[in-house]
């Protein structure tokens, strides 16, 4: 039997990222979606993306990304999602 390769595969950057943001069905934390921004030269940023419309029928955060702010003491516990 051939395996069959994931559509989003062949797709890099934004395509990939917009695939992925789109589809909450192929989130295998759903209702989250854990994130990670990594720059050259830069400290990685953490976020999660989290299904509002699906999740609690609230539209109103639907292209929101909740980030975890872990360089402050007082935010560190937030960090350990």
């Amino acid at each position: 039997m051939t395996p069959v390769p994931h559509p989003a595969s062949g797709l890099t950057g934004r395509r990939r990222d917009l695939y992925f943001f789109t589809r909450p069905e192929l989130w295998e934390m759903w209702p989250f979606l854990p994130l990670v921004r990594r720059r050259p030269g830069a400290e990685q940023e953490l976020g999660v993306l989290f299904d509002a419309l699906g999740a609690c029928g609230v539209a109103g955060h639907s292209a929101t990304v909740f980030l975890a702010l872990c360089g402050t003491p007082h935010k560190a516990s937030y960090a350990d999602w």
